[in-house]
């Protein structure tokens, strides 16, 4: 062999099923990471209503004992109405709005998480669909999907946070100051 020769070894098997092993187990790891922190907004915003609640209580009690300042009470009450949509918004369950794919792109098979008619379908029809998934896109495409309903769902958390304060600190003033 000459110095300009290289013996190409081939990838232990082994080596190869660890590198996959890590791969796919990386890919759940990280779908239920983000499937929590998506169940954490929801309980975030949970709360929020809940003090949302409290705040209408107040600001009606308010009301009665005639604390009043205009001008505030129409800020409490804008602020706990954005909040309270900010919340649903966090709260309810939609589709990501992904961009469409790109036809060279790869279509998932959508076997993860089955959608409409794959949940009836026959299920000799499904386990043949299932053994011709591509595991590792249909992960990667669930997490796309999940990292895009996290992303939502921390834009309105963070909305209806802030509200939430706007409408808080509005009462205070209101009970303190007028």
């Amino acid at each position: 062999m000459g110095k300009d020769e290289s013996v190409v070894v081939a990838p232990d098997p082994q080596t190869q099923r660890d590198r996959e092993k890590i791969t796919f187990d990386s890919l759940r790891l990280a779908i239920g990471d983000t499937q929590t922190m998506i169940r954490g907004y929801d309980t975030k915003a949970q709360v929020l209503i809940a003090v949302l609640t409290f705040a209408v209580g107040t600001l009606g009690k308010a009301v009665e004992e005639e604390h009043l300042a205009l001008w505030i009470v129409v800020i409490v009450v804008s602020a706990v109405t954005i909040a309270f949509i900010c919340c649903a918004c966090v709260l309810y369950p939609r589709a990501p709005g992904l961009k469409p794919r790109s036809p060279d792109d790869i279509a998932p098979a959508n076997t993860y998480f089955l959608v409409g008619p794959m949940v009836t379908m026959k299920l000799k029809d499904l386990v043949g669909r299932v053994r011709q998934t591509d595991w590792l896109s249909e992960l990667v495409f669930e997490l796309q999907k999940l990292a895009s309903v996290r992303s939502r769902k921390a834009y309105w958390f963070k909305w209806a946070f802030i509200s939430t304060g706007v409408a808080v600190m509005g009462l205070y003033l209101i009970l303190l100051v007028f």
